[in-house]
């Protein structure tokens, strides 16, 4: 199952790196604070959540999953005398998760013989972090499949 979960990991990171050219990768997922925002900008990271749980009963030799997924996104901005610059960056990280969803939900993560379905999209209240920058977690779920070996 480790291998799907990184194949659907990497179709994600594909989609997500073909529409945000200009976001890296986050090196703290877990732990968005620790991450430097002075250095980068614009920044992305990829979690599965907990546990995946079966959504249909095996037909045809294969078993179907049902697994959650979250997207942060973070960008910097910089703290002025009004929330002005938060608010425009906060705007742009909503645009930015709604043409992620539009790709995910609409090409099965370029994965359409293992990904059956995305679906539940959803989007989290922005955090402000205390390094000055913006965070949106979109969240989602994979339902995908594997074969049953004899």
């Amino acid at each position: 199952m480790s291998t799907l979960v990184t194949q659907i990991r990497t179709g994600i990171n594909t989609i997500i790196t073909a529409n945000l050219s200009t976001y890296s990768t986050m090196p703290f997922v877990f732990d968005p604070e620790k991450n430097d925002f002075r250095r980068v900008e614009k920044s992305y990271g990829i979690v599965a959540l907990g546990a995946a749980t079966n959504s249909e009963n095996g037909v045809l030799k294969t078993y179907t999953l049902d697994h959650e997924f979250q997207i942060l996104l973070a960008r910097r901005f910089v703290k002025r005398d009004n929330d002005d610059n938060a608010l425009t960056v906060i705007d742009d990280l909503y645009d930015q998760a709604d043409t992620l969803f539009v790709k995910m939900l609409g090409t099965k993560l370029t994965l359409p013989l293992i990904v059956m379905t995305v679906h539940s999209p959803s989007m989290s209240e922005p955090e402000i972090l205390e390094n000055s920058a913006a965070l949106l977690r979109l969240g989602f779920t994979v339902e995908y499949r594997n074969t049953l070996d004899p």
